[in-house]
Parts: C-alpha cells; structure tokens; sequence
C-alpha cells in the first residue's frame, strides 16, 4: 500500500523530471511555419491521374524554418516528419507530389538549419507538399500538421493563417498556379517566423 508521503515523493519526482526536460530544451526551440493552400479530390499531371470521392489531398506551403532559440543547436528540417495528426504524410501523395514539379519540394526534401539561422526555400524551388488523408471529405476544411521530431529536439510548428479556407479544385497545372499565387501573397505578408510584416 502506497502511502501519502510516498505519493507525494514520487508526484515531485515526476514535477523534477518534467522541469528537467524543459530545462534541457529551453532556447532550443525551432519553428516551422506553413500554410494550408488547398484541397482536392482529384489530381491530373503529366497525363497521369488519381481520384479518391472518400478523401482528400491537402496542399500546403512551407514558409520558413527559423532556429533561432538561445540555445540552439543545428537542425535538419526533414520533410518526411510534416504530417497530419492521422500519422499520413507526404509518402501518401507520392503521385502527385512525383508530377508537380515546379511547384512542389522533392518527396525526401531537407534542409540543414543552422544554430542562430532562419531557412526558406530558395527563390525559384517549389515550396509547396501535398498529403493526402484517407476518410476526409470535407472540401474547405483546414488541417494543421505535426512534426515528428527526433529525441533532443523540441519542434514548434504553425500556420501562419489557421482561420483561412483553403482553395477547392483538382490538382492540376492550372489550380497550382492558382496556389502558387495564394503561396506569393502569404511570403509577402509573413515572415518565416509567422509574424505579419
């Protein structure tokens, strides 16, 4: 039988243990930033196409990686940890995301970030990812993400917009071009930190 003060030893074990990791990771936080652009049901590259009536894929952009924590300490930004709280990452959009080119990152995209740095995609590369979710049918929906990041790593990633709808269409030239557009006006209004210029 477990007494009170025993509880109470092991309560401030655990209170220590949690202080101690966020002590550990204290000023070495990184931001992602990111937006959700668009969705679709459909898509048609490169003569190639897919559908799904019973989910959907998720278009979004990243903004920036800013690793400028007092304590930080370099960072790969690994594209294939960005997923949706289902677990689904880019690896489930591999059709599309293998035919969107200009306008979306490489399906195994990284980026090393150094300690005291910001990192964006480079003028000219897509900065543009697509995942697709099984089961959602929701055609204006905005779906946040996750990062599922290593141990030592604390990993803070936002939407620079949560409140905006995203665009409905098929992922086709012309819809990416349409995002594209949305994608510019989001990199002239916010910072990679998310904060509006």
């Amino acid at each position: 039988m477990i007494t009170i003060a025993r509880r109470a030893a092991l309560a401030a074990i655990a209170v220590a243990c949690l202080s101690l990791s966020a002590c550990e990771n204290k000023g070495k936080i990184v931001q992602i930033t990111y937006q959700h652009l668009g969705n679709a049901q459909s898509w048609n590259l490169e003569n190639v196409s897919g559908g799904d009536a019973n989910g959907m894929w998720h278009v979004y952009m990243l903004r920036g990686v800013v690793n400028q924590g007092e304590n930080a300490a370099p960072f790969t930004f690994d594209l294939n940890k960005v997923a949706l709280k289902d677990g689904s990452t880019v690896a489930s959009a591999s059709g599309p995301m293998l035919h969107a080119a200009p306008y979306v990152l490489p399906l195994g995209f990284k980026a090393n970030v150094a300690a005291k740095s910001a990192y964006t995609v480079p003028y000219g590369t897509g900065v543009m990812f697509i995942i697709k979710e099984d089961g959602d049918t929701d055609k204006t929906a905005a779906t946040s993400l996750t990062y599922k990041s290593e141990k030592g790593e604390s990993v803070l990633i936002t939407a620079l917009d949560p409140k905006a709808v995203p665009a409905f269409g098929s992922i086709d030239q012309a819809f990416l071009q349409t995002l594209h557009s949305k994608q510019n006006d989001y990199e002239n209004s916010y910072t990679p930190d998310g904060k509006k210029k």
